[in-house]
């Protein structure tokens, strides 16, 4: 038994190798294009309430509450950019057949 080598996926290699030119304190939220500001419009308010919630709640893994997080992001033109925190893409995990990445 020696090490194996899983295949990662190709959009998190590129995503990971351009994450140096992301500026992050420079991002557009959910409102800033037409089109996904009428689609979300409906279901904002309850999302955002939900992420809210789920945070207030214990999560068993720190990146289920980071991805709620960064979903109130997306959906709150609100949060200044300076409490917007992104951390670059970290290792990936494979586990239950589909990759899954974790920040660092």
């Amino acid at each position: 038994m020696g090490s194996s080598s899983i295949p990662e996926v190709l959009l998190f290699q590129r995503f990971r190798g351009h994450w140096i030119s992301i500026a992050p304190d420079r991002y557009e939220d959910a409102f800033s294009d037409e089109f996904v500001k009428l689609e979300l419009t409906a279901v904002c308010d309850e999302v955002i309430s939900f992420c809210k919630q789920q945070v207030c709640d214990q999560q068993p893994r720190d990146d289920y509450k980071e991805f709620l997080t960064l979903t109130m992001i997306f959906l709150d033109s609100n949060i200044p950019s300076s409490e917007a925190k992104f951390r670059a893409l970290g290792p990936m995990h494979q586990a239950d057949g589909f990759q899954k990445p974790y920040t660092v």
